[in-house]
């Protein structure tokens, strides 16, 4: 699952440039009129911010089509963006989740092994003929008495 956050960062990285590809369409259709089939790119002024821009032009498309093109960039980076945030916070609860039965199990395989250390113990002692003495506890010990 961090793998897949990896991956879901990579993408949200990916769509940033998504406005830019809505702002080239938006100005491909203010300036049809001076682009004509077969032209590479689009030399205009940025109205958003009155910066000039450079718009590359597939030369196989019309004017139309290229705006079209940059559109559906767009809205296909934008259902991306919002299905990839939806799915991060999805793997980050499911890595949450993960990790929190990887501490239980460390937990479990400790108190097993602690287990298993006194039952060593208690056997060792039962071998040795130890007994233990009543059914009395002091302090969380046993008093044990040689047969």
């Amino acid at each position: 699952t961090e793998k897949n956050i990896a991956i879901d960062l990579q993408r949200l990285k990916e769509c940033e440039d998504m406005e830019k590809y809505r702002v080239y369409g938006e100005l491909i259709v203010n300036n049809i009129y001076r682009i004509n089939k077969g032209d590479e790119t689009l030399e205009t002024t940025n109205y958003y911010d009155d910066t000039a821009v450079s718009i590359p032009l597939d030369p196989r498309l019309s004017p139309s089509k290229n705006s079209s093109a940059y559109y559906a960039k767009y809205n296909k980076l934008k259902r991306t963006k919002d299905f990839t945030v939806k799915k991060l916070e999805d793997d980050r609860e499911l890595l949450e989740y993960v990790r929190s039965i990887e501490d239980c199990q460390s937990a479990l395989r400790k108190r097993h092994v602690r287990n298993r250390r006194r039952n060593r113990t208690t056997r060792r002692r039962k071998e040795k003929g130890f007994r233990q003495k009543g059914t009395e506890r002091k302090a969380g010990t046993a008093v044990y008495i040689r047969d």
